[in-house]
């Protein structure tokens, strides 16, 4: 799948990606901020980087200001910290998820469940080994898994596919361990994976340049 565009791809620079943010009120700007910064480096193995103009608005939102320009082709990408109420069941459930289309192309709008990652984690921690952690570890923890799920949701709208691998940042399903856990390797972009996100932003970089 990815191999033409490898070739395409080979001597192409990356341009930075410039996404919007919001997030819920009740959400720690803290938290997004270290989640944002977690997504970041997972795309920045892979020679792509993510810029995020973070803003507190009046609503207390996180908000951003978004370069239309270094996108796929539409409108540039939004991500929702939301914190609704959690779905889980039996310690499994969604973290991130992007909406596609009736042609299966990724539409440009990311949600994130706050709710969802704080349940799944006291699902691995349990309550007791949670109420030990400090506050700090606690966010990371909770940063680390959302900030995974927003690479990986990236992913399908960079690559403009809902394929899942069976391995790597395009899996379909994390272990906790891998959500929560300090290693970020088992996220790292495969060359293929690289170049064809890069062959993507550079063909809406022509576009828009016309």
């Amino acid at each position: 799948m990815f191999l033409p565009l490898a070739l395409a791809a080979a001597s192409i620079a990356a341009s930075p990606v410039i996404v919007t943010v919001r997030a819920a009120p009740s959400i720690s700007p803290l938290l997004v901020k270290a989640a944002l910064e977690e997504a970041a480096a997972v795309w920045r193995s892979g020679g792509i980087t993510l810029v995020w103009h973070a803003e507190q608005d009046e609503s207390t939102a996180v908000s951003a200001a978004a370069d239309r320009r270094w996108m796929p082709v539409g409108s540039a990408v939004r991500v929702l910290f939301d914190d609704g109420p959690n779905t889980v069941k039996d310690n499994a459930g969604t973290i991130g998820w992007i909406v596609f289309n009736e042609f299966d192309m990724p539409l440009p709008d990311i949600h994130l469940s706050h709710a969802n990652a704080v349940e799944i984690m006291r699902g691995t921690y349990t309550d007791g080994r949670i109420g030990q952690m400090t506050v700090v570890e606690r966010r990371t923890c909770l940063s680390r898994a959302l900030g995974r799920a927003l690479a990986h949701e990236l992913g399908h709208y960079l690559f403009g596919s809902k394929q899942h691998t069976r391995g790597g940042l395009m899996k379909g399903r994390q272990t906790a361990v891998d959500l929560f856990g300090p290693a970020r390797k088992v996220f790292d972009l495969t060359p293929e994976q690289r170049s064809a996100a890069l062959a993507r932003l550079s063909v809406a970089e022509r576009l828009a340049h016309r």
